[in-house]
């Protein structure tokens, strides 16, 4: 079973590339990161991959505010 602090992890930067205001973070920069990790994170083989699912699933209660966006993270990035 994957490590939920790595699956913690990859939310987390999730959660920064999409809300962090653009005076901070460029948002076409934002989103060519974002498109990059899907893209790695499409590569990862089962069972690993339904693992990072569940997990981020699991976890998305814990983001309060965000908790819609993580749940909706494994199809944004294409892993389902």
């Amino acid at each position: 079973m994957l490590d939920k602090y790595l699956a913690r992890s990859i939310i987390d930067m999730f959660i920064f590339l999409e809300f962090t205001d653009d005076s901070h973070v460029d948002a076409d920069l934002a989103v060519s990161q974002m498109e990059a990790l899907a893209a790695q994170l499409q590569r990862v083989l089962e069972p690993a991959k339904s693992d990072l699912i569940a997990q981020i699933r699991d976890l998305a209660p814990d983001y309060g505010e965000h908790s819609d966006f993580v749940q909706a993270l494994p199809q944004a990035m294409g892993l389902e």
